[in-house]
């Protein structure tokens, strides 16, 4: 039954596994254009700094952060070209990486400490002009990503804040779509005046709510940032304590499927991050004293505690219980792996 014992906690373990290595670069794409007003953007200005200050907390180094502010864009300018032969009006525009209509307090890689970015934010001034949030969108995803030192291996989000429709957001489908081609994340968070549609199109496509947060105003920015920072912590990762508990956890499954390989039997602690003070001692049951009530209950609560870990999807945790059903169940008479009762912490988790 060795091999049976192997297939069950090897498929189990696999399910739960750390990304402690991935690097991130978060981009906040933030709207300055004249709507949103000096003391809103003061406003913005400090939940740029909170915001920024929870992500850093979550993945520390392995993240870089930006702020790009943008407003207006660029037009066309003419050249009066005066050779020998003359060439007439040439109708030139700027590219898009020579272009200064954007605010950039501190690029990707720049700032390595909360202090650094929350002064140069802090001293950021505002544009004030019109909203040409795909030209900005743009910049980013054309310039702004490629100027990271870990580029292209990096995972890439932007976090995008606007208060209004934008001025040329029949584009910004093709924003999207720059950003399927180049592996980017997208949040949209809308600000009273917002256009959903427009915000849904950037973040999913137009498909869903994923990744869309609306706000009535500006004050109540704060109010997201938790869940901001889950669902980005969910999708790339968790706080350094989560993550040693994850690597605790997929080291005792690795020792655990190398024992039963040897052809012993298998005692696997998974341990969990807390969001109580409360412990609770893990449950042992004795060799050979299992019953099928119990060792079904042992599964579930693996399913549980990995599906409260910040690397399992909903789909995987779903997936975990259909082993359960079909795989775990049949197999309760003639499987003999003794799995304690994990520690379960019930950490926020979308």
């Amino acid at each position: 039954m060795a091999t049976n014992d192997h297939f069950v906690l090897e498929l189990l373990c696999t399910l739960h596994y750390c990304t402690d290595d991935i690097l991130i670069d978060i981009i906040f794409v933030v709207d300055g254009s004249g709507s949103i007003g000096v003391s809103n953007f003061n406003v913005v200005k400090t939940w740029l700094g909170n915001a920024i200050t929870a992500l850093f907390n979550t993945f520390g180094g392995r993240a870089q952060f930006e702020v790009l502010q943008y407003s207006n864009k660029d037009g066309f300018f003419q050249l009066y070209c005066r050779a020998t032969r003359g060439c007439g009006n040439m109708i030139h525009r700027i590219p898009i990486g020579e272009s200064r209509q954007f605010v950039t307090p501190f690029g990707l890689g720049e700032c390595d400490n909360i202090v650094c970015m929350t002064s140069r934010i802090s001293n950021m001034p505002y544009l004030g002009s019109l909203p040409y949030t795909y030209y900005a969108l743009r910049r980013v995803i054309e310039v702004e990503f490629p100027l990271s030192i870990h580029y292209p291996n990096s995972s890439k989000v932007i976090i995008l804040l606007t208060d209004g429709e934008a001025t040329d957001g029949e584009d910004i489908p093709r924003a999207y779509q720059k950003t399927v081609e180049e592996n980017i994340t997208n949040f949209a968070i809308g600000v009273r005046g917002f256009n959903e549609e427009e915000l849904k199109e950037f973040a999913n496509g137009g498909v869903s709510d994923d990744r869309v947060f609306t706000i009535p105003d500006f004050e109540s920015l704060n109010f997201i940032i938790a869940e901001l920072q889950m669902e980005v912590g969910f999708l790339f990762g968790a706080t350094n304590v989560e993550q040693n508990a994850t690597h605790n956890a997929t080291t005792d499954c690795e020792a655990a499927i190398a024992n039963v390989t040897a052809g012993g039997t298998a005692t696997v602690a998974q341990t969990t991050g807390h969001s109580s003070s409360t412990d609770h001692e893990p449950t042992t049951a004795g060799a050979g004293a299992t019953t099928e009530d119990e060792y079904s209950l042992r599964i579930v609560l693996i399913c549980l505690a990995m599906a409260f870990t910040p690397y399992m999807s909903s789909h995987s945790f779903v997936f975990c219980f259909m082993i359960l059903t079909f795989i775990s169940l049949p197999m309760l008479n003639i499987c003999h792996v003794q799995i304690n009762a994990p520690h379960i912490g019930y950490s926020s988790r979308l």
